[in-house]
């Protein structure tokens, strides 16, 4: 019985919606550590619709710019067993400060290496580019015409979600997003 149970439960959760539903309102018909195993076993994307509970969903890089600076891979929090990876570390804050999405490479560059002529200061984007995708993983972070960004269905950041409250003009929620996500630090 229990088999057939799994079966059928595996049929039905079949989009992100559904996962995001099952997660929030603790279904007891399936624990929401098995709806979590599902949606990282199907790579499933999480809903668009601006939910402000999404730091439950199982994002393979969550980013906490919050409280502290803290990156956790596939729910494992990052940590270094030798020098820290200070370059690929600053590109990140870099691009998260500037929005994560489509941040020029020009812009970057005139950032972090100032001083640096143009061509050794693009290798050292590109050296440090790939490196941060060695640590983050190399799908959450996309280079598209001279342009980086974070892949929002790949990462969540928690200054964003505090911007979709701010966006949305939920001070409530928006303190109360802002005390949980401050707790945790």
């Amino acid at each position: 019985m229990t088999s057939r149970l799994s079966i059928n439960i595996r049929e039905t959760v079949r989009d992100s919606g559904e996962c995001e539903f099952r997660i929030r309102n603790n279904r007891a018909v399936i624990s929401p550590e098995y709806v979590r195993h599902l949606i990282t076993v199907r790579k499933l994307i999480p809903p668009t619709d601006d939910n402000l509970n999404l730091d439950a969903w199982p994002w393979p890089v969550k980013i906490r710019t919050l409280g502290g600076f803290t990156i956790e891979r596939d729910g494992v929090p990052l940590s270094f067993t030798g020098k820290v990876q200070r370059q690929p570390l600053a590109l990140l804050k870099l691009v998260i400060a500037y929005g994560g999405r489509d941040v020029s490479e020009a812009r970057l560059i005139d950032t972090l290496w100032p001083e640096t002529e143009g061509d050794a200061a693009r290798v050292n984007l590109r050296s440090s580019v790939h490196r941060l995708r060695k640590l983050i993983g190399a799908d959450a972070l996309r280079n598209e015409d001279g342009r980086l960004s974070l892949d929002p269905a790949r990462c969540w950041v928690d200054a964003w979600a505090l911007s979709v409250t701010e966006h949305l003009g939920c001070t409530r929620a928006r303190i109360g997003l802002l005390q949980r996500l401050l707790s945790r630090g």
